[in-house]
């Protein structure tokens, strides 16, 4: 079960660099600054196995815009272990950022 909790955090790293990446490169001029999100809306799925083989896991993560698309909600889900995890990105208009 460690295994699975390294990757899946080693997962959300690489997704979160990767959108800071894009969000820098495509949402500066947008209207709506967290566009940038719109290829991950939906629901993606990844199928685990450990390296003996017995063991399947499905990881799950759902993509939203909520607040007229001033919030992305994206919902992490590993049934096997019992794990849901909500993570909100938002815009502040405020800051800008």
């Amino acid at each position: 079960m460690n295994f699975i909790k390294k990757l899946l955090v080693r997962l959300s790293t690489i997704a979160i660099l990767f959108l800071t990446i894009n969000s820098v490169l495509q949402s500066q001029n947008s209207s709506k600054p967290l566009s940038f999100f719109q290829p991950f809306i939906g629901t993606w799925e990844g199928h685990y196995q450990n390296s003996s083989g017995d063991e399947h896991i499905v990881h799950k993560i759902s993509w939203k815009f909520k607040l007229d698309s001033n919030a992305v909600v994206q919902q992490k889900e590993v049934k096997e272990l019992n794990f849901i995890m909500e993570t909100t990105h938002y815009w502040d208009i405020e800051t800008q950022q």
